[in-house]
């Protein structure tokens, strides 16, 4: 496999690697950012109303007046509220859309309705608002209770829905991914760019290099670098400079061995072939070697 193929495949997958760990800390934080936000929200809007709930609530705890009634109104027209109870301190349903669950106990409530949460109860005892999650659906079950003096004087339930932070979340990461992938474009041809014009490129022409080096001189024609590219190139032109030094010092010796051997025969047939006589001295492959 090239290169340029093995570069490609681990940058994509490092890539998609970073990517996957930071959608994961970005979903986290986006909800936990925005799951608070709608929590606050939801509180801070009883909050707003609470002095008039509990003025009417002081007044008369079975009936609403016309300003509660008017805020009640308002919650249940709320878009991203599900459901809407408001008790008071005996436990008594002041307000439901259902009308005809006004004046009954909260067990009856919960017997015919139910509540999704222990919300309710927690908020009642703890005196402070409580949060919990509606299992397997998308809602916060918000109880609030409205005090006086530390006196717990009824209790606001509502159930808020999730859709729209989840809508925001999901149209927050869609643009992470976006982002992302576009973060990892404008780093993608950089560093490619970079591959490919500082490692694969020398290294081409180094291997064009070795493979015209001619056995006559041996010598590497690449141009100096001050890199590791350069430095390979050296040292190949370093090895190919012992290979020349010892071409020609076999060359030396070959002579010399040639001479010594013409001047052996020479002494030998001088010895055994007289004057008025010629002689021939062949090698295997019938070249004369005296």
């Amino acid at each position: 496999m090239r290169l340029s193929a093995k570069w490609f495949m681990w940058f994509t997958a490092i890539g998609v690697y970073v990517m996957f760990l930071g959608g994961i800390f970005y979903y986290n934080l986006f909800k936990w950012t925005f799951d608070e936000k709608l929590k606050q929200e939801s509180i801070d809007m009883v909050r707003l109303y609470a002095p008039t709930l509990i003025e009417g609530l002081g007044r008369n705890q079975q009936v609403l007046s016309m300003p509660e009634f008017d805020i009640m109104t308002r919650f249940s027209k709320d878009d991203r509220v599900a459901s809407c109870v408001f008790l008071n301190k005996y436990g008594e349903v002041r307000w439901y859309k259902d009308a005809g669950f006004i004046t009954k106990t909260f067990d009856e409530f919960v017997k015919e309705v139910g509540v999704p949460t222990d919300a309710i109860e927690q908020a009642w005892l703890a005196k402070t608002p409580i949060v919990r999650a509606v299992p397997n659906m998308p809602l916060y079950d918000i109880a609030i209770p409205l005090a006086l003096r530390g006196d717990v004087l009824g209790i606001l339930n509502l159930q808020v829905s999730r859709e729209g932070v989840v809508r925001v979340i999901n149209k927050a990461m869609h643009k992470y991914a976006v982002g992302a992938v576009g973060v990892l474009l404008l780093l993608g041809i950089p560093l490619y760019f970079f591959l490919h014009h500082f490692v694969l490129n020398p290294i081409l022409n180094l291997r064009d290099a070795i493979e015209s080096v001619s056995f006559k001189n041996l010598e590497l024609k690449f141009p100096a670098r001050g890199d590791e590219i350069g430095e390979l190139a050296a040292v190949v032109n370093i090895f190919l400079s012992k290979v020349k030094a010892e071409i020609a010092n076999a060359m030396v010796k070959e002579k010399q061995r040639g001479l010594a051997e013409t001047r052996w025969w020479e002494s030998i047939l001088r010895a055994v072939v007289s004057k008025n006589h010629k002689a021939i001295v062949v090698d295997e492959d019938n070249s004369v070697l005296y």
